[in-house]
């Protein structure tokens, strides 16, 4: 239209001529009035152009509405949102992507985007990306959480620019959360796969660490199983060997008597073996329980002294007690057994490993922090057992303690024992109450050796001492006119019986099976003592007792039996027996059960 002007402005200037041009040549036109003429032909082209003007004023405008619509064409439906931001935050226009991501609609208009932030966090971000576009003048970015009631939480991601000379900025808002929640899922999954890496190393140093335990459980085992060999056959050996030469007619008296002696001693040695493991293996499967009853420690000191003071005379070695109480202050509630056998074990233990020197051994009362209260205190006693032996290394003061440990020693000397002993100690001083631990010095730097086993009980006192049913004349009158019926299938055994109990004895009969019992008890009602062993052949003796109480409930029923575990009073009991003996039987202790029922 523009290149088209100067061709129309010469047209209208050829026309206007034209028109003067016959003006003139009219008769009446006067000369004065060329002039005249000649201004309403500027004005006329004047009139031409402005009309002209008009017209593309017109075409403009129609194209700036055509771009207009298209700006807001494109403003409302682009694919992110637009904002027109405040310096303050306030919303001065937004497109309808814009108010779909505030999950509004345009009405949110004059209102704060503040007020769309649910974290404070984005708030703070927010607010300092505002301040810099407008500060700084240049492009910038962030990225934040928007909109409370979105769930999930949506992210965004802005971009601003400051327009209309630093008074409004444009804002682009594009949804990220998909972006964010796929960043977040990975990030979880490479935690949960670092963590897994981490369970997995635990669990092969766990696997590691078994292993290493399973193979030095297995070492220890095998030596263990190869020391228990050597320990039941060297005093089988000894019975054995010196039984066989007891047969021998023109053995001296002397030498009898030595090799009597002897075989006794191998068999207590062996009989401690057995008990051990009988101990540990109660121990281990929970059936060791306690029995609670006044002791008076002074007399088990007294009593544990005496018994090793023969075995520490003949290593020329000094032994003795020193007591922390007296009177009826040595008196305690606890298990007499259990003490009984923590200090047999540690004074024997002491006796082994000391060559030379001297052992002592006793108890004092100390206090002590309470465990349940920091600021109240407790009375407990603590024992110690201190010898001039070999000592101990640092290194193996905690290993003593765990079961088989004696058959690993590597000591050129070679000391008798299963290594139970210590284990048995610990579980038992655990089960009463205390802890146990060992001052130990091997001597080879300070020149100062030896050991001290410390372990410790509550001291909980009683006054009251309980003592023995005294055995006078008439009970011993009365105990020497008892029918007794032997139940027993082992040979040795029914003569061991007979001989214990020879002296309270009026007749014994014998039984081999529970039937047989049974029958005797039918032919002899007026027997007065049944020693019923428990396993036999036919039927076991809770049984056969359980048919005798049906036709004779006067007969004292005592059961005997090898197993000695957990329950087999109780069973025995509740059978119907009157009482129960445990093998290898204590001829004493047999004595006295007796005399308590007769």
């Amino acid at each position: 239209m523009k290149k088209d002007r100067p061709e129309m402005n010469a047209k209208l200037r050829q026309k206007a001529e034209e028109i003067i041009l016959n003006k003139v040549k009219d008769p009446t036109f006067l000369a004065s009035d060329v002039n005249q003429l000649r201004l309403i032909h500027e004005l006329e082209v004047h009139q031409i152009q402005l009309e002209m003007v008009n017209e593309d004023l017109i075409l403009a405008n129609e194209r700036i509405k055509s771009m207009a619509d298209k700006y807001t064409e494109l403003f409302d439906f682009a694919p992110v949102g637009y904002f027109i931001l405040a310096r303050d935050g306030v919303i001065l226009e937004l497109n309808l992507i814009g108010a779909k991501m505030l999950e509004k609609s345009r009405s949110v208009l004059k209102n704060n985007i503040f007020g769309f932030m649910v974290v404070q966090q984005s708030r703070l971000v927010f607010s300092q990306f505002l301040e810099s576009v407008f500060k700084d003048q240049l492009k910038k970015d962030c990225e934040i959480q928007l909109v409370a009631s979105a769930n999930p939480p949506k992210f965004v991601r802005l971009s601003g620019i400051v327009q209309k000379k630093g008074e409004e900025c444009l804002v682009t808002m594009i949804d990220i959360s998909q972006r964010i929640y796929a960043e977040q899922l990975v990030q979880k999954r490479n935690e949960e796969i670092e963590a897994r890496n981490e369970e997995l190393i635990r669990m092969n140093e766990y696997l590691n660490v078994t292993n290493q335990k399973s193979l030095e459980s297995d070492r220890l085992k095998s030596a263990f199983l190869a020391n228990m060999s050597h320990e039941i056959r060297t005093p089988m050996n000894g019975i054995l060997g010196f039984a066989e030469l007891l047969k021998d007619r023109d053995l001296a008296p002397i030498d009898q008597k030595e090799y009597i002696r002897i075989i006794e001693k191998s068999g207590i040695r062996m009989l401690n073996i057995i008990n051990e493991i009988i101990d540990i293996s109660k121990i281990e499967s929970h059936q060791m329980f306690l029995k609670l009853s006044n002791t008076d420690i002074n007399e088990q000191l007294k009593f544990v002294h005496a018994f090793f003071c023969p075995e520490a005379d003949l290593k020329g070695i000094g032994l003795k007690y020193l007591p922390g109480l007296g009177g009826n202050r040595s008196i305690i509630n606890t298990d007499k057994e259990k003490l009984y056998a923590i200090l047999v074990n540690l004074v024997k233990n002491a006796i082994k490993f000391t060559d030379q020197g001297s052992i002592a051994f006793g108890y004092r009362l100390k206090s002590c922090k309470s465990a349940m209260s920091r600021m109240s205190w407790k009375e407990e006693l603590e024992f110690y057992v201190e010898d001039t032996g070999i000592g101990i290394p640092m290194e193996r003061q905690q290993a003593i303690f765990e079961r088989f440990i004696q058959a690993d020693l590597s000591d050129v000397h070679a000391y008798q024992g299963a290594g139970l002993g210590l284990t048995i100690a610990k579980s038992y001083v655990e089960m009463l109450g205390g802890r146990i631990w060992v001052d130990s010095n091997p001597g080879e730097k300070s020149g100062k050796q030896g050991s001290a086993f410390y372990f410790t009980l509550p001291y909980d006192p009683a006054c009251s001492e309980t003592t023995e049913p005294e055995v006078t004349t008439e009970t011993q009158h009365q105990l020497s006119k008892l029918s007794i019926l032997i139940v027993e299938d082992d040979e040795m055994s029914k003569l061991l019986l007979k001989n214990i109990l020879r002296t309270c004895s009026k007749e014994v009969f014998y039984a081999t099976t529970g039937v047989e019992a049974i029958e005797m008890c039918k032919l002899h009602p007026d027997i007065d003592l049944i020693m019923m062993d428990i396993r036999m052949p036919e039927m076991d003796g809770y049984l056969a007792t359980r048919q005798i109480r049906e036709f004779n409930k006067k007969a004292i029923i005592i059961a005997q039996t090898s197993f000695a575990l957990k329950g087999d009073m109780e069973e025995a009991l509740s059978a119907g027996c009157n009482g129960y003996i445990a093998k290898p039987i204590d001829n004493k202790a047999l004595v006295k059960l007796v005399k308590e029922f007769f």
